[in-house]
């Protein structure tokens, strides 16, 4: 029992570094060292292993500094509240989820926002640089596998804006992409087409638009712009 738990613990650690040499940028390092121990599924790129040696080496840090307890019991005998007591009182909070950071692909500028499909297989990405990338969520979570080629999972750019991308909205039942901008308009993309890099249509705000999202039966969009009103466009 104590043997197939070291196991798991040392091979916990091997795809701890090899996420690292990858978050790092040594992807050759990180490949032939996930080939070697058969590392299933794939280590994505983290920081993890760095967060976790900089903890480590916290704690050692604290366990070097001198031990006051004794003092503190001594002065907490004297009526004196101690500042370090610890309730009997669990905390119920849920654990943390634990996520992992992977990179992808990026824009020339500051991504200000994005957006999934209804059926989660592909994510739009709205930069400050003007553009818009459609990714497909497959490619994404296998670009790192081990010994296959990165299929690129970027699948669609489009350009038609002349500010930064501010929203996106993916429609619920066919292959169009709504965006809002700071240039005051709100496109309509058909993604179906790739040679297609221009919206198909363009609405005109008043101001910025900020927020913007389809409704459930794909007939309405509702949009939020800098100005004190709220519409819905058919």
């Amino acid at each position: 029992m104590e043997a197939t738990s070291s196991v798991k613990e040392r091979e916990h650690l091997y795809r701890l570094i090899v996420s690292q040499l990858r978050y790092d940028g040594y992807e050759s390092a990180a490949s032939n060292l996930a080939r070697n121990f058969s590392a299933y599924p794939p280590c994505a790129p983290s920081s993890r292993l760095s967060h976790l040696v900089r903890l480590g080496n916290q704690m050692e840090g604290e366990a070097s500094k001198p031990d006051h307890s004794d003092v503190l019991s001594h002065i907490s005998g004297r009526g004196i509240m101690d500042l370090e007591f610890e309730s009997d009182e669990k905390i119920m909070s849920p654990p943390a989820h634990r996520h992992e950071l992977g990179y992808v692909t990026s824009h020339k500028g500051p991504v200000l926002c994005s957006n999934f499909s209804h059926d989660g297989r592909l994510v739009a990405t709205g930069s400050a640089d003007m553009s818009i990338r459609i990714l497909d969520v497959d490619r994404m979570a296998t670009k790192s596998t081990v010994g296959q080629q990165d299929p690129h999972p970027v699948i669609r750019t489009l350009y038609d804006h002349s500010d930064a991308i501010l929203s996106l909205s993916f429609h619920p039942t066919v292959s169009v992409l709504a965006s809002g901008s700071r240039d005051n308009f709100i496109k309509f993309f058909d993604y179906s087409k790739p040679s297609v890099k221009r919206a198909y249509r363009s609405v005109i705000e008043v101001a910025s638009v900020r927020c913007l999202t389809f409704h459930p039966s794909g007939d309405y969009i509702l949009v939020g712009t800098e100005q004190s009103t709220c519409e819905r466009n058919k």
